[in-house]
C-alpha cells in the first residue's frame, strides 16, 4: 500500500517525467529514486546524480576490487 501511494505521488511531481526517461529507470524504480534524490540541486551535475542512482559504471573493472 506504501508503494502504491508514493507512486501515485510521484507521478504529479514535474521531474517524474524526466526521471522515468533515465536509461533503466522504470516506473517501480522512478518513485524510489525520486525519494531518495529529494532535492537535486545538491548534485553538482548529472553525471553525479547517474552515479548516485546506480545507474553508471565503476570506473574500474569489478575484478579489481
Amino acid at each position: 500500500m506504501y508503494f502504491n501511494t508514493m507512486q501515485q505521488s510521484t507521478k504529479s511531481l514535474k521531474e517524474y517525467e524526466t526521471i522515468r526517461s533515465m536509461p533503466g529507470v522504470g516506473d517501480i524504480f522512478a518513485p524510489r529514486l525520486i525519494e531518495g534524490i529529494r532535492d537535486v540541486r545538491r548534485f553538482y551535475n548529472s553525471s553525479a546524480l547517474i552515479t548516485y542512482a546506480g545507474l553508471d559504471a565503476p570506473p574500474f573493472p569489478i575484478n579489481m576490487l
